[in-house]
């Protein structure tokens, strides 16, 4: 027994001493270790130099290559070395043959289960082969959608487990949520329609070389960092600290998400990890919040709150506040793929930590999906919210534009649309905004009074116009003949930078002259309706057109319109013809304006024995051959009401 608790002390000792020797390093690639610190401001140097993996307010867990630790060993700290997490012993099989999927396939049975997916459901998934890495191993996603083999107008949703090779909780879950979106296509509503109306993109396994460390056959022995034992959440471009914060080339697996984040624009992302139980929102890199903090918190709180509802509060995923933190308040990182995406690529990434223990046992791996399975789907969905469309020109075609809410974007909050499809998803707290749309080249529109509203979507399509375009989408342009004058009526569908319109008239449909201007909506892509009264002295035929200013001095003409026959300046009833008469008489009558038309007739003691309905009547010149027969020889007024206007006339009738 003493022999056995000196052989302890010996090894307390040697974790704590101050030098990591160097075949360590040939063996291990890096070391993972702790110490503690007095003060977090200690962590803004340290997190330039090592890879801090948690704080609890006094220690720091952390990782470092052999370069690194020798920067770190000059801050005179004491530390203690930790046993790699990743050398322990798991159970290797096929996890798509079992049930319980408590298994962790070889690196070739895992490139098999992908494909096989694809081959099993050729028509909703398919693998993408984005890049080899150091070792040759394959950084692989599968594409769900319901048309996956065709770019559609909808959102895309990338979910990434494994950067860290030794964080395994979500490894073998993100293939089993990949056949549970296949499985239950058409079968689970909220399944169904994701798949129908997103671009889900599932990459099990970003840092293969550093999970299959130990050769293809294993994940004991997966470390942190990948083959040349770099930190890939490192080693991203940074808001802050420029394109190299780490000091390193970007390396293989950074380069394949980099371009796979360009060539592919994702709405959302998530990032899985290992070491804590939190979901961790932007920023990592600066103190400052996201312009869309309060949204960040709110699905970042449902996500926690599903995972408890669904661990039955057991303590799962309840780190920092109760499972949920902003980057920079729990620690500082610079070079990491959340900032990225969502600085760089104008995204929206959450990084979370799935399990205290880094390589999860085999048998844990379906306590991490019975636990989670609810929150990704929830998180997945949140891209059925949020304010969305497709931007056009024209002529139809799809255009890129920036959209930023107008007094609340900052420092690159703003989103873009997907060049191919023109679509959008602005994912923002529910409230009402103010949207711009603009790209080079194009007028920027602006659209007021825009409402999000919580758990749905805000539709809102917008056509753009290239500078020195015509704004205006004019889709009606009438004219009635009204008392002392003619109304023009004329609608648009949307306008952008709409000074106004000047209305011009012509006797003759060839020379026109200015009579009139109307101030326009600026830019709206809600259909405006404008009317304007254009007096009349004479009557006759009359043809009218718009002349529609744009801000920038430019102009264009609509159609021209004709007022109609005769313009009638006022309202009369002649005598009728002939008078007195046998059977029948023809009354001519005038109207100023459209009108419904109604004749009645009165005894001479003002008693009305006949009411004649004459319908709706254009303005103009009217004939009305009154049939009497049914009257008996007399004397009777008639009394014709068109609108507001009313006259009678006596006639006799003889029979």
């Amino acid at each position: 027994m003493l022999k056995q608790f000196i052989a302890l002390l010996l090894l307390s000792v040697s974790l704590f001493a101050q030098s990591v020797p160097g075949d360590y390093f040939e063996r291990n690639g890096e070391v993972y270790f702790r110490f503690r610190v007095f003060s977090k401001n200690e962590l803004s140097d340290l997190t330039k130099i090592i890879s801090i993996d948690k704080y609890d307010g006094k220690w720091i867990t952390a990782y470092a290559n052999k370069d690194e630790f020798r920067k770190f060993e000059k801050k005179g700290y004491t530390f203690e070395v930790l046993p790699p997490p990743g050398d322990v012993p798991v159970e290797m099989g096929n996890p798509r043959d079992t049930e319980a999927w408590d298994v962790y396939p070889t690196y070739e049975t895992y490139v098999q289960m992908l494909n096989d997916l694809a081959t099993d459901y050729p028509n909703l998934c398919r693998v993408v082969d984005a890049g080899t890495t150091t070792q040759g191993r394959k950084i692989l996603f599968l594409v769900i959608s319901d048309n996956v083999n065709t770019r559609e107008p909808e959102p895309r949703f990338m979910h990434s487990s494994s950067m860290h090779g030794d964080e395994t909780a979500a490894y073998v879950n993100m293939i089993r949520f990949a056949d549970y979106l296949l499985v239950n296509y058409n079968t689970d509503p909220l399944v169904t329609r994701l798949v129908n109306e997103l671009e889900i993109w599932i990459n099990p396994l970003a840092n293969p070389d550093g999970t299959y460390r130990s050769g293809n056959a294993t994940v004991t022995g997966a470390r942190r960092g990948n083959a040349n034992n770099i930190d890939i959440n490192r080693n991203f471009p940074d808001p802050v600290m420029g394109q190299h914060p780490d000091g390193y080339a970007w390396q293989p697996e950074t380069q394949i998400m980099m371009n796979t984040g360009t060539q592919y624009y994702f709405n959302m992302s998530a990032n899985y990890h290992g070491g804590a139980e939190v979901v961790n929102y932007p920023w990592d890199s600066r103190q400052a919040r996201h312009a869309d903090d309060n949204w960040w918190v709110n699905i970042s709180r449902r996500y926690a709150d599903t995972v408890h509802f669904y661990s039955n509060n057991n303590g799962y995923l309840n780190d920092l506040n109760n499972g949920i933190t902003n980057g920079w308040d729990w620690y500082y990182v610079y070079g990491g793929r959340q900032d990225w995406f969502t600085y760089f690529r104008y995204g929206r990434e959450l990084t979370i930590e799935l399990s205290s223990t880094k390589l999860i046992a085999g048998s844990y791996i379906p306590t991490i999906w019975n636990y989670n399975r609810a929150a990704w789907l929830n998180l997945t969905a949140e891209l059925l919210t949020g304010i969305q469309g497709v931007v056009k020109d024209p002529n139809g075609i799809p255009v890129k534009v920036k959209v930023t809410v107008s007094g609340h974007d900052a420092t690159n909050s703003e989103v873009y649309s997907d060049s191919l499809t023109g679509h959008y998803a602005r994912m923002i707290f529910p409230g009402t905004y103010t949207l711009q749309f603009s790209a080079d080249g194009y007028q920027t529109v602006t659209v007021n009074n825009i409402t999000a509203i919580a758990a749905q979507k805000t539709p809102l399509d917008v056509t753009i116009y290239p500078n020195g375009w015509v704004p205006v989408e004019l889709t009606s342009f009438t004219s009635e003949v009204v008392p002392g004058g003619v109304k023009l009526s004329w609608r648009t569908a949307t306008e952008t930078n709409n000074l106004g319109f000047d209305i011009e008239i012509s006797e003759d449909g060839t020379n026109f002259t200015r009579v009139a201007s109307v101030e326009g909506a600026g830019t709206s892509v809600y259909p405006k309706s404008y009317e304007k009264f254009i007096p009349l002295a004479s009557a006759g035929k009359y043809y009218f057109r718009l002349k529609q200013n744009d801000l920038d001095g430019s102009f264009t003409y609509s159609n021209v319109i004709e007022s109609g026959y005769g313009v009638v300046k006022n309202f009369t009833l002649a005598q009728n013809y002939p008078n007195p008469f046998n059977s029948s008489t023809v009354l001519n009558f005038s109207l100023p304006a459209t009108s419904g038309v109604t004749l009645s007739v009165y005894t001479m003691m003002g008693e009305e024995i006949e009411r004649r309905e004459l319908g709706q009547m254009e303005a103009g010149e009217h004939k009305y051959r009154f049939d009497a027969s049914n009257l008996t020889s007399g004397n009777y007024i008639f009394r014709l009401n068109a609108g507001s206007f009313t006259a009678s006339r006596k006639f006799t009738y003889l029979k």
